[in-house]
């Protein structure tokens, strides 16, 4: 009994050996701190950063293109508006024979000397106007320029949304990619079990119905692994579109995202530091407009002041003496029309007030987001934090129900749910990771923050 004790115990030994030789049983692994993740030797060069992805995804979105020249527009129309606080000069020069001055009603562009009805024969002058007082014209003005801040914060409104997708679809493709490789990791350490089992099966130290379980957990995890690959490559095609890389869709695409692992929040610092949500600067600049608007409807009554003159040379004139300068100033007031001064103002008004409950309605739009986005990051950070100990534990418990199967101790049953439980628990640790940096990078994008230059 004793002497078969001892060959018992010395068969374990070197069934023990073998595994450890073929490296069936392996020394734990190292992993990051908090993450559940192997520590990446190094990354994939061919991967996209993120200061990549917003770059190529700002280049090549047509609507932000749009919204530029809409700003470049804009721009524009506020220096139309401005014109009037500089003088009009006009050059012309006549001939004409019959009654002289003839030519009444006198074409666009031309006033001045050459215009009068006692000219006769050829004339040449430089004609000028200038309005000294017009506080309708000014508060436009002032209005036209709230228009281009306006428009200016459309641009980063859609700057924003712009690299809100690419970071949403950049995450998803790594969080992917990070299942993917998961499933991987199981499918790789069911081979070796199933390879010694088949051994065992052939010695009949374990029947086939065990055998058979073993590969059919294996299939459902390669099946798991080649659906979040099909998802990864699909993904992929999209951030090309997304990035403008349009070669890349007809073919397997080259690009390549990090997977949860080599992402951290230190990815993140190529997002600069936040002023205000551009949803704010755009309500704001609303207003501005607005009240600018209400001040232009109020200011069309009041009088307009301007100036004319000219100087020039006439071939000769008739009644009057040949001079070769004119001026005059004048004052225009409205009296009467229609009330429709009266409606432009209330219409303005109530359009004011319309932009300040947008404002405040905002805000608290804005608010909300923060908040939520406040909520994600600690649901995800307390996560990451639980979910770090638990992975460590799983591993162990994987290694423990591995070795006691494989000497015959334990059921395959509780190996099956060992290797379950490590793959649950890295897979939602990589759902907690991409949705701590998406929320932190939204978060910041929300607030006004933009690719540093």
């Amino acid at each position: 009994m004793v002497n078969n004790q001892i060959k018992l115990s010395l068969y374990f030994r070197c069934i023990i050996v073998f595994l450890s030789v073929s490296g069936i049983i392996v020394p734990r692994t190292v992993y990051s701190q908090g993450t559940g993740q192997d520590l990446p030797v190094s990354a994939d060069e061919r991967s996209l950063s993120i200061e990549q992805v917003l770059r190529l995804a700002e280049k090549a979105s047509p609507g932000l293109k749009a919204y530029v020249e809409r700003e470049t527009q804009s721009k524009a129309v506020t220096g139309i508006q401005s014109a009037y606080l500089y003088p009009h000069l006009d050059a012309a020069g006549v001939d004409s024979t019959g009654f002289p001055g003839s030519g009444s009603p006198t074409p666009y562009g031309f006033g001045g000397l050459v215009s009068s009805p006692y000219r006769e024969g050829t004339g040449i002058d430089i004609s000028g106007t200038w309005t000294l007082f017009d506080a309708n014209l000014k508060h436009k003005a002032t209005a036209s320029h709230y228009q281009e801040l306006s428009s200016r914060a459309q641009t980063y409104i859609t700057r924003m949304r712009v690299d809100e997708q690419a970071l949403e679809l950049y995450f998803n493709t790594a969080l992917y990619r990070g299942q993917k490789e998961t499933w991987n990791e199981i499918v790789e350490k069911f081979k070796p079990i199933i390879n010694t089992v088949k051994r065992f099966v052939r010695i009949g130290r374990y029947n086939e119905v065990e055998l058979l379980l073993l590969q059919n957990q294996q299939d459902e995890a390669k099946l798991t692994a080649d659906t979040y690959d099909q998802q990864y490559q699909g993904n992929l095609k999209r951030l090309s579109l997304a990035l403008g890389l349009t070669s890349q869709v007809s073919q397997a695409p080259v690009l390549q995202v990090p997977g949860p692992s080599h992402l951290s929040e230190q990815s993140l610092a190529a997002i600069g530091n936040t002023t205000q949500n551009p949803l704010l600067d755009y309500a704001q600049s609303e207003v501005k407009v607005s009240k600018a608007i209400v001040d232009s409807a109020s200011a069309a009554r009041m009088p307009r002041l301007y100036v004319t003159g000219s100087v020039g040379a006439m071939d000769s004139t008739r009644l009057v003496s040949n001079s070769d300068y004119s001026g005059w100033a004048g004052i225009s007031v409205p009296v009467f029309e229609g009330f429709s001064l009266d409606n432009e103002e209330k219409r303005a008004r109530a359009s004011y007030r319309e932009k300040n409950d947008l404002l405040s309605a905002t805000q608290l739009q804005v608010d909300d987001l923060n908040a939520q986005y406040d909520q994600t990051i600690q649901t995800a950070q307390m996560k990451i934090t639980e979910l770090a100990p638990r992975y460590e534990q799983a591993q162990r418990n994987f290694l423990l129900a591995k070795d006691r199967y494989l000497n015959f101790l334990g059921t395959v049953t509780e190996l099956e749910e060992s290797l379950k439980n490590l793959a649950l628990i890295e897979a939602e640790t990589n759902n907690a990771r991409m949705d701590l940096l998406l929320a932190q990078a939204l978060k910041k994008l929300s607030n006004g923050g933009t690719l540093k230059e």
